[in-house]
């Protein structure tokens, strides 16, 4: 039986120090914005700057709803950005095991509720500043 890999439940997203209750799929998405810098001189080939243009993290969360902590965030951004810290746990069977963490926006949640199923919620978040990665000691 292969010893490589690990449970995706074992990959923990918090918000504001609080794990999300009932989550059933998750994702991070941490990007490069490339400034490209092609011209005539480069026989067609696409070049880019050495370093990127703008740097970025997306989580994107869904599961079951079971916990008013992302409702409540997501009320007060009526008045304001509903801003906190996200911290993501990597699993200890990785290779890189540690932690992820950075300043996070709330930028869209939706709830759904067949009449027939459960109370589903989405929601997506977008860095705001720099993403910090600590090694497991």
């Amino acid at each position: 039986m292969p010893t490589s890999g690990f449970n995706g439940r074992n990959l923990v997203i918090a918000w504001e120090t609080v794990t999300i209750a009932g989550v059933r799929n998750k994702t991070m998405n941490i990007s490069n914005e490339m400034v490209d810098i092609t011209s005539d001189d480069d026989a067609g080939w696409q070049t880019f700057l050495a370093v990127p243009g703008k740097r970025g993290a997306t989580w994107s969360i869904s599961g079951v709803h079971s916990d008013e902590t992302l409702l409540a965030a997501m009320m007060a951004a009526n008045a304001s950005i509903a801003s906190g810290t996200v911290l993501v746990n990597l699993p200890s069977s990785l290779s890189t095991p540690g932690t992820m963490s950075g300043e996070g926006v709330i930028t869209s949640m939706e709830l759904t509720g067949e009449h027939d199923g459960v109370f589903e919620f989405t929601v997506e978040i977008a860095s705001s500043g720099a993403i910090t990665y600590t090694a497991s000691a």
